[in-house]
């Protein structure tokens, strides 16, 4: 109802809110192979009066704006703090951050426990309590996403639990 009071409505500039415009009438070309945005600033621009009221004609970014040497995210992951690894993990499921982010957790020696859902990394300097060919227990980190804290734990380590890469369980 209301769209209709703008489409009968005796000013015309409401009219149109209701109605639309062709793009042509503005002074768009739209057969026009150039990008639009150097041709075009506004249903209301008025090329006469640009100059009066200093409107740019072409859009130029400033330079501060431009950050030349941005090196990629994949040869700045392995300078990543434990912690901004694990942002990027759980902050970009399903992404490839993700996986540059499980890629370099993993050359870090941790490991993600697919039924616990946590990230594990053995504890250094510390020797396996037991092991067998499908299993070790031993001193490991843990982080738990949900309190964003890595914790202590002596644990066992079912191997098939294990999301493991390259078919190994530690590459040392």
């Amino acid at each position: 109802m209301g769209l209709l009071e703008y489409m009968h409505h005796s000013n015309q500039q409401w009219t149109m809110l209701g109605q639309g415009n062709d793009p042509s009438s503005f002074g768009l070309d739209l057969k026009s192979s150039t990008d639009l945005h150097t041709t075009f600033m506004s249903p209301w621009y008025d090329a006469d009066h640009a100059t009066l009221h200093n409107i740019p004609v072409t859009f130029k970014q400033k330079t501060e704006y431009c950050i030349p040497s941005v090196r990629p995210i994949q040869q700045v992951t392995e300078k990543m703090s434990l912690d901004s690894l694990f942002v990027m993990f759980y902050a970009n499921p399903r992404d490839a951050l993700q996986e540059l982010a499980a890629r370099e957790l993993y050359k870090r020696q941790w490991r993600f426990h697919k039924n616990l859902q946590l990230w594990l990394c053995k504890e250094s300097g510390t020797d396996l309590v037991g092991q067998s060919a499908t299993c070790e227990r031993g001193s490991y980190h843990f982080f738990d996403p949900t309190t964003w804290n890595s914790f202590q734990k002596e644990y066992t380590v079912m191997y098939d639990a294990l999301e493991i890469r390259d078919n190994e369980w530690y590459q040392q």
